[in-house]
Formats: C-alpha cells, structure tokens, sequence
C-alpha cells in the first residue's frame, strides 16, 4: 500500500478495504495480519486526528502511508507535518516508550487507559503504546524542519512475520 495526499475517515475506509483484499496481505498469518491492520489503522487515525491548520500554515498536510512487504518483516511508514508543540510531545512520549520493555509498556497502557483524559489533549497516547507492543520492535521515528515551527514527522515501524 502506498498512499500520499489528505486523510479523512473516507479514507481510511477505502485504504484499509484495499489492505484487506491485497493479495500479500491475505497470505499472511491470521496474527500478523490482525497486528498490521491494528497499526495501520492507529497510523491514520492518528493523521487524520491531528491535521495541520492549512488556513495557519497556508499548506497541505502532505500526509503518506506506506506498508511494504519485505522477506521477514513488513514495514510500516507513516508520515504527516507537525507543529514545533507536536513535535515536542511526540518526541518526549516515542523517546519514552523506546526505552521501556514490554512488561513496563503494558503497565503504561493499564495506568493510561485508566486515567482521565487530560483536557485539550488530543488522547492518552494508547495508539503509540499499541503500536509498540503490537510490533513487538522499537518506534523509529524523526522530523525534519521544513520552515520555522513546522515539521515533516516519520514514523517507521517494523513487524517481523
């Protein structure tokens, strides 16, 4: 799959239904499947969730999913601008979950799926720590500066078969 352009829940839909009758995707393990349709979705939602102001920016979002299948993994990369606040949040919460085992990512999410939301956040970070335990590999992740205050954010994550 490789899509570039503007996420809304259309589609989402529409990619997600093409994930679903591709021909690699269908000759994969039940499990495998289940955890890179889980992660594909968290991807776009979380595009879709945090678009870019355009009447702000006076730019598109220039939003991309790609999902490859290579010999023992599949790659998942995701990529869509941010602001300088994002990028702050992001960075501080993906360098956290990096560096924590699965035992201490899964205490993570009951702490966080249990807590109340915090006002004007835009969710409890339950996707990124998800997407972790889902791939069973580390987050890698990066921005670059674009313009003063904007950045192009990559997500890559790696699912072994």
């Amino acid at each position: 799959m490789d899509y570039h352009g503007n996420v809304d829940f259309n589609v989402i839909e529409s990619l997600l239904k093409k994930l679903r009758k591709n021909s690699d995707f269908i000759s994969l393990g039940i499990t495998t499947r289940k955890r890179i349709y889980s992660i594909v979705v968290e991807c776009l939602e979380n595009i879709c969730k945090n678009p870019l102001s355009k009447s702000k920016w006076g730019i598109d979002s220039h939003s991309r999913i790609i999902v490859k299948n290579n010999q023992e993994k599949i790659d998942i990369h995701a990529a869509n601008r941010v602001d300088e606040t994002a990028k702050e949040k992001l960075t501080g919460y993906l360098e956290l979950i990096k560096n924590l085992d699965d035992a201490a990512l899964r205490n993570l999410y009951e702490t966080r799926i249990c807590s109340e939301p915090v006002k004007g956040e835009n969710g409890a970070g339950l996707g990124l720590i998800s997407m972790a335990l889902k791939s069973g590999n580390n987050i890698n992740f990066s921005f670059t500066q674009l313009s003063n205050g904007l950045y192009d954010f990559e997500i890559n994550i790696s699912i072994d078969k």
